[in-house]
């Protein structure tokens, strides 16, 4: 049994599975919902890495939602 590193939720098995999409040779260990806002703060839509200054960490780490 693994657990998410950003929330403590249990993994499924396919999150279990799922692949840094940065670096594909890590898992990304990561729930559905805490991979969705990563990938949100790292691309732009274009595969692109984006640098977030410290105000858009802050407004993406504060955000509420359901876990």
């Amino acid at each position: 049994m693994s657990r998410c590193k950003a929330c403590d939720q249990i993994l499924t098995e396919y999150e279990l599975k799922k692949r840094d999409p940065v670096n594909v040779n890590l898992f990304l260990d990561l729930c559905g919902i805490c991979s969705q806002h990563s990938n949100e703060a790292l691309f732009d839509g274009s595969g692109n890495t984006l640098e977030l200054d410290p105000n858009s960490v802050d407004s993406l780490v504060n955000m509420t939602y359901n876990t």
